[in-house]
């Protein structure tokens, strides 16, 4: 099993809600201090399985307010091969299928299927944003990525962007406008940037280049975005999203490999390290902490959030070896660990 960003043939993912949370990646729609208690507040974390295991094609659910955990809730039990990407909108989840058939799949929140779409090209991401539902096309050229929006509520094609012509790395949403990372799919991401785009016609009203390899973006307390770098520059950029321009920056003594997530409560932000660590930033004093070592011998991280509402770090663990099931690892927030759980393979 790995993360969703390196597409292999065994996948897991994982989304946790409270407002809004997705994947590697944080959407909200309430850009305020947790300071009240979520009314929904659920972790899933999508197993893909693999050649040799299909039927352990399931999605695993932590009910964090009961402290129940259950390793499938899909209605149908096993889903088709391969799902790898999973998100939340209009109170149902979505799961995008990338091989096969390529499709969304429509369910409740309980795990239950309600319907799905044929997908005309296999989806690399899958995100969501106030009603709608985003999914990015896989790369088959370094510069192509087809952006195709749909309705929660019928699923219909709501807007499809074509001329997206760099890699989309991340997507976050603010005030009912989309922000983009944008690169090349070469080594030097020379012309990277962050876009931000306005429904329902999506042209690009602001761009920031970059000129540095973004990976992921994430919303800090103060409302301004956090964008993650990997590769020898090792940089971490604050951007105030009204003026599209730089407020601040930090070069990490390890690079950034995966998983962006934000402390929404302080000038904090959480990321995988490369090394296999969880690393705490904090924007404002500039210092880089190992907050959690990964352990787990034959395992690697491949997934992880920072729940702000109850203070604890969720992170998915995935090994190769496919006779090994997934740990879904729950820490608090100095990073003891706290519970474990076997997902999927």
């Amino acid at each position: 099993m790995k993360k969703i960003l390196v597409h292999p043939a065994y996948t897991l993912c994982f989304l946790l809600i409270s407002s809004l949370y997705i994947s590697c990646t944080e959407e909200q729609t309430v850009h305020e201090p947790f300071s009240y208690e979520p009314a929904f507040h659920n972790a899933y974390i999508l197993c893909s399985g693999s050649e040799l295991t299909p039927f352990n094609s399931f999605i695993s659910f932590y009910d964090i307010k009961k402290g129940e955990y259950s390793q499938n809730i899909y209605g149908n039990h096993v889903l088709p091969q391969f799902p790898n990407g999973i998100a939340y909108a209009n109170s149902n989840l979505f799961i995008s299928i990338v091989l096969q058939n390529a499709k969304l799949i429509k369910t409740d929140v309980n795990g239950n299927y309600l319907s799905e779409i044929d997908l005309s090209e296999k989806p690399d991401r899958l995100y969501s944003y106030n009603d709608k539902v985003v999914t990015t096309s896989l790369p088959f050229f370094e510069n192509h990525n087809t952006l195709r929006i749909f309705n929660a509520g019928d699923m219909a094609p709501y807007h499809e962007n074509e001329n997206i012509h760099q890699y989309v790395s991340d997507i976050s949403c603010l005030n009912g406008k989309l922000y983009a990372l944008l690169s090349r799919y070469n080594q030097f991401a020379i012309d990277s940037s962050l876009v931000v785009i306005r429904p329902p016609g999506h042209e690009i009203l602001g761009r920031l280049v970059l000129r540095d390899k973004p990976e992921a973006l994430t919303l800090n307390n103060e409302g301004r975005f956090v964008i993650a770098c990997s590769g020898s520059s090792r940089m971490f950029y604050t951007v105030d999203p009204g003026t599209m321009q730089k407020t601040d920056s930090a070069a990490a003594p390890v690079a950034f490999s995966k998983c962006l997530s934000a402390d929404k409560n302080n000038p904090v932000v959480y990321y995988v390290s490369e090394g296999e660590r969880i690393v705490k930033l904090n924007t404002s004093a500039k210092t880089f902490t190992n907050i959690i070592f990964n352990t787990n011998a034959g395992y690697s991280i491949s997934g992880y959030i920072f729940d702000s509402y109850i203070k604890k770090h969720f992170v998915i663990f995935s090994s190769s070896n496919t006779a090994l099931n997934g740990l879904l690892k729950i820490y608090n927030e100095d990073g003891a660990l706290e519970q474990t759980h076997a997902t999927g393979k």
